[in-house]
């Protein structure tokens, strides 16, 4: 797959990022998360009443680091150098009356 130049403005979809995405964007990652909870079982999912974003991947590649940089927010999601540790979906959460949403690892 090929990805834009750092200095292109398109998304992987080839479309236009507005100022204004760009403005969100880095609002979202100003704002303060908390872990909302752990979940082991389809029945403790949250409703879904608000975006996502879930980070997926295989063991040990650095998904909860990503989390963390994103996010600005070191520690929030675990971090491990053993694999396999995160045993759960883990959800963060952002209560922000225009954006409210989740980040899902």
């Amino acid at each position: 797959m090929d990805y834009p130049a750092q200095s292109d403005s398109r998304g992987e979809s080839g479309k236009s990022v507005t100022s204004a995405e760009e403005a969100l964007a880095a609002s979202i990652a100003k704002q303060s998360w908390t872990f909302l909870k752990g979940v082991v079982a389809p029945d403790g999912v949250p409703a879904a009443d608000r975006p996502e974003v879930a980070f997926a991947g295989r063991s040990n590649v650095g998904k909860s680091s990503l989390i963390n940089a994103l996010l600005d927010q070191k520690g929030l999601a675990r971090t491990s150098n053993t694999p396999g540790r995160t045993q759960e979906i883990n959800y963060f959460q952002i209560q922000e009356v225009k954006a409210p949403a989740y980040v899902v690892d």
